[in-house]
């Protein structure tokens, strides 16, 4: 059997199947089945070699991106099942986490070899999967941040004389645990802390009733959503999970003084979303870290000094957006964007949610959304605006490669009161 490399299939990428095999000396469906191979595996050959010792025949061994594994032989001599688990087993795969699945087959082939002309040969197949489990529970465990909150003191600076306008801060894939172009976490975390403190300047001068934090999604970069993050993220699932929970906790402190009402709103996103493997969601949308945290950040301020938060989600396991209605009279939609597919899709998306039975975005006059890292502005019709937020994240060495183009890392931020929105500007 033909083995072709990496190499191989960046060298025929553009080719066809059939002119690609004229150029590396194999059958078309040998440059099929790696094509289909890589594609299934985010674009990228997974990792492959022969397992030394069979004479019978070859045995090889893929280890997947989402770390399962796949095991093969083809042998004059059959496979039984115990020694397949004994192969994956040399391979670090515990059946304790994995569930094994096992295929095995048999045929008969022409031989010179053979008195008869024939031998008959075997094939075994296996797979190792990682167990439906819940993450390490250390991601969930809040007791560290329980204790700090309960010893925060809490101060309204303004008691009485709000003014007519409400604050929104836009809290838009920051993406923690990702790096690229901009560097990484730290330098993350600095620009979201940095941009909630101008905020917090913001509302000293402006005096708001109500300041908005909107999580528009993407807070962790997570894992299983692009071929690279094993290799590029600079922190595990879990503790992502963490510093996103200790960085909005830090956020709505910061905030809390400066309003009469502070409101946390979230929605679920596609880095955000719980996956199984690669680019597979666990079930459903709602199963989503950025929604976890909303909820653990709900228990944990539950019992604190700050009695003027409150918390917003979408109303189901199946819905992506939601919406929050401003004491100065202005009705704010917010969804991550993605369902979209693409920014200059978001207003036509929006107006078919409209036809939704009660869907959240039906009567607002604003939409919020992030996902494509820019700030943008849209009026679709009179008083509706779509409004695009900036990220905090890294940034995109791959986008400003392929297009020429990148955008302002930071947070957006702007003023409303009854239906209208004004200083619109990114920190």
């Amino acid at each position: 059997m033909s083995t072709l490399t990496q190499a191989d299939l960046d060298r025929v990428a553009n080719m066809p199947s059939r002119k690609a095999a004229q150029v590396l000396g194999v059958g078309k469906s040998t440059v099929n089945k790696y094509r289909e191979m890589a594609a299934r595996n985010g674009g990228v050959l997974p990792l492959q070699f022969t397992e030394p010792g069979t004479p019978q025949g070859s045995s090889t061994i893929d280890t997947r991106i989402d770390g399962s594994l796949t095991v093969e032989t083809t042998g004059s001599v059959p496979q039984t099942k115990g020694e397949i688990d004994a192969a994956m087993q040399a391979r670090g795969f515990n059946p304790e986490d994995y569930d094994f699945t096992y295929r095995f087959s048999e045929w008969e082939a022409q031989s010179a070899a053979s008195e008869d002309g024939v031998v008959k040969l075997y094939a075994a197949r296996a797979g190792a999967t990682l167990k439906r489990k819940i993450a390490n529970s250390a991601a969930l465990d809040v007791t560290e941040l329980l204790e700090q909150v309960n010893k925060w003191e809490f101060t309204p600076v303004i008691k009485d004389s709000y003014a007519s306008a409400d604050l929104v801060q836009a809290f838009s894939d920051p993406q923690f645990g990702k790096t690229d172009v901009n560097g990484g976490t730290e330098g993350t975390v600095a620009r979201v802390l940095t941009g909630t403190q101008r905020i917090v300047e913001i509302a000293k001068e402006e005096r708001p009733r109500a300041i908005l934090f909107g999580d528009l999604g993407d807070g962790l970069e997570n894992f299983l959503n692009t071929a690279q993050q094993r290799e590029t993220n600079d922190l595990d699932l879990t503790s992502q999970v963490r510093l996103l929970r200790r960085t909005q906790a830090e956020c709505l402190r910061m905030l809390a003084p400066y309003c009469e009402f502070l409101i946390h709103a979230s929605v679920p996103s596609n880095h955000g979303s719980v996956r199984v493997a690669f680019q597979e969601q666990a079930s459903t949308v709602s199963n989503d870290w950025g929604l976890e945290v909303s909820h653990q950040l709900e228990d944990v301020f539950a019992e604190s000094a700050i009695t003027n938060l409150s918390f917003v989600r979408p109303n189901n396991d199946h819905a992506v957006s939601t919406a929050v209605e401003m004491p100065s009279g202005t009705s704010i939609g917010l969804t991550h964007g993605d369902q979209a597919g693409r920014q200059n899709n978001i207003g036509a998306w929006w107006m078919a949610q409209a036809f939704g039975w009660k869907n959240p975005l039906r009567d607002v006059d604003l939409l919020l959304y992030g996902h494509f890292h820019n700030q943008s502005t849209d009026e679709l019709s009179r008083g509706r605006w779509s409004i695009g937020c900036a990220s905090s994240d890294p940034g995109s060495a791959w986008f400003e490669n392929r297009s020429g183009r990148s955008a302002t890392s930071g947070t957006t931020t702007f003023l409303t009161a009854d239906r209208e929105f004004w200083k619109l500007q990114i920190v």
